[in-house]
């Protein structure tokens, strides 16, 4: 279980460790702060703040994840500016609308699809990023008086953003905020949106703050350290995602064949593997397009998630390999017929390429499964694994949709 959720696990774990860590490390903390402010001239807090939320920008770029990369940027302003509220820098009627504005230039970001930085698409991603705290530090710090003498005659909203401070606002902006991110899809938002909606209660709490009686938490500290935990989850979602791309098939979900190598190098003992084919699948694509053969891999592949006892992975193509530790061929192959009868029974709704009827055409498909389990004969992963290829071939040979061992 830890395994499949590390994703959302991880970023909570990391949002509650700045309350233990304030609650019970506060002393030590606000000590070292104040050596290296005497040393440096600088509150030691504020600057690990701000070197953490630096950290994931170069692997980021490096990864292409330049959503990831902007966060970093958005957050670094984001802590400036609570730090200029903190010291009395910054007029706080402005800074009240901070947290709803920096929540949806998350969103914002969540949404915005890969595309590089260095080309028309990046400058766009640069000025959301940039655009809306400049002008609010514009505002709150040298034109305040001047926007409010601009603005008194709109909406009360905007002629006093004071407003936006205010804890039911305040919520309900990062409330909604959530809400679209967690309405997300897609391969990586699975990792993304449980991070960016963790990371936008972090801002606001760094921001606004958060301290109850019962936790005695101390708000000199606790705010950096919300922002440092925002930049952690940033990094781990860094590392997530690049793991995900080099051993996860961006197509069904499923682990690819880089994570099946390694699986099947680890393998000792009574183990099976099963091999798996979509039937006719090259005929299907024809008929009805790669796009509908895409939907039926990602049909496929989840039923394959499902089998008892198994690890399903995409082997190529409308090909997937089934591993089962510690079980039989006979074994494995009972759990597969399961599986098979489900995918036969389904009912899939498709439509002609180029066809100008909303009502779907119903079709089925159809796979067919070959197993074959480690023994005296088959001494290899890869002899194993060859096995079940040739008992694949003789379960197509048989009349295809059902399991040969």
């Amino acid at each position: 279980m830890l395994g499949k959720r590390k994703h959302i696990i991880v970023p909570a774990f990391l949002a509650i460790l700045p309350i233990v860590v304030a609650r019970y490390a506060g002393t030590a903390l606000l000590e070292f702060d104040a050596v290296l402010d005497h040393a440096l001239s600088v509150g030691g807090l504020r600057l690990a703040a701000g070197l953490v939320l630096l950290l994931p920008v170069f692997p980021a770029l490096v990864f292409n994840q330049t959503r990831i990369a902007l966060m970093a940027l958005l957050l670094s302003i984001a802590n400036c500016f609570s730090s200029m509220a903190a010291l009395g820098n910054f007029n706080p009627a402005w800074r009240g609308a901070l947290p709803g504005i920096l929540a949806f230039q998350i969103v914002a970001l969540a949404y915005l699809r890969e595309r590089g930085l260095f080309n028309r698409f990046g400058i766009t991603r640069f000025l959301l990023v940039l655009l809306p705290p400049g002008m609010l530090y514009l505002f709150g710090k040298h034109f305040y008086a001047l926007a409010d003498g601009l603005f008194h005659k709109l909406p009360w909203l905007i002629s006093d953003p004071s407003m936006l401070a205010s804890p039911p606002i305040s919520i309900a902006l990062v409330a909604g905020a959530i809400f679209l991110l967690m309405r997300l899809r897609g391969t990586e938002y699975p990792v993304l949106a449980p991070a960016f909606s963790i990371i936008v209660l972090l801002v606001m709490l760094g921001i606004d703050g958060f301290n109850p009686g019962f936790l005695k938490l101390d708000m000199r500290i606790y705010p950096q350290l919300c922002f440092m935990a925002a930049g952690f989850i940033m990094l781990w979602c860094v590392f997530l995602l690049s793991w995900g791309r080099a051993f996860q098939d961006e197509l069904t979900g499923l682990p690819g064949r880089r994570a099946l190598e390694e699986k099947l190098a680890k393998l000792g003992g009574t183990y099976s593997l099963a091999m798996a084919d979509v039937d006719h699948f090259k005929k299907f694509n024809d008929t009805y397009g790669h796009d509908t053969g895409d939907d039926v891999l990602r049909f496929v592949a989840s039923n394959l998630m499902k089998t008892a006892g198994g690890k399903a992975y995409r082997y190529g193509g409308e090909e997937f390999t089934i591993v089962f530790p510690g079980l039989t061929a006979s074994e494995a192959a009972e759990a597969l017929d399961s599986v098979r009868e489900t995918i036969a029974s389904a009912s899939l709704t498709v439509r002609k390429p180029g066809g100008r009827s909303r009502r779907g055409e119903q079709v089925s498909v159809s796979a067919s499964f070959g197993v074959a389990e480690h023994n005296a004969r088959y001494s290899s992963a890869r002899e194993v694994l060859k096995a079940a290829d040739k008992m694949l071939y003789k379960a197509k040979q048989s009349g295809r949709n059902r399991v040969c061992h």
